[in-house]
């Protein structure tokens, strides 16, 4: 699990993905420069242009579709809001567009093919299709005003799956 004081954006638009990890409680910035703001979709934990399904899952944050509104939750409770196609989803949809094309233009620091048991330092990380984590751990290791953001399907066509996997923070220094 990604500790409390380390925020955790997952974007899902068209056809490729983004993640971005950051400390919530220091600037951001890092070897990849400073994050681009998202604005609105910055509160949501999910954020899905059509529809959001979770099945057999802890959602920790608000849910959001917009311009859709299907939201299945099958054994999936969600601590915060629900936003099916309301004004705050089409406000953080809208957001999260402006901030996609600016992460889109972040050059990459390192392609790579899996996430599985790594231990990474700040940087912008591509996966130039699809990634799948299964029984797996991301380590995050570096400073505390760190920043990781990871570009799915940056050869045009990318997914993320996710079978047990945690994303975790090493003790971040303070140097």
């Amino acid at each position: 699990m990604v500790p409390p004081n380390v925020r955790f954006a997952l974007f899902v638009p068209l056809a490729a993905f983004l993640l971005a990890w950051a400390p919530r409680s220091t600037a951001t910035t890092s070897s990849a420069s400073s994050a681009p703001s998202v604005g609105a979709a910055g509160s949501f934990a999910i954020l899905a242009g059509t529809a959001v399904t979770c099945t057999n899952g802890t959602v920790t944050g608000n849910v959001g579709v917009s311009p859709g509104t299907a939201i299945t939750q099958t054994s999936c409770p969600v601590t915060g809001t629900i936003n099916a196609g309301n004004a705050a989803a089409v406000q953080a949809n809208s957001a999260f567009f402006a901030a996609y094309d600016k992460f889109k233009a972040l050059a990459c620091d390192r392609v790579l093919s899996t996430f599985d048991s790594q231990t990474l330092s700040p940087g912008v990380y591509c996966v130039d299709a699809a990634a799948t984590f299964t029984d797996a751990v991301l380590t995050l290791a570096g400073p505390a005003n760190g920043l990781w953001i990871f570009k799915v399907g940056t050869l045009g066509t990318g997914a993320l799956t996710g079978t047990r996997f945690s994303v975790v923070a090493a003790s971040f220094n303070t140097t």
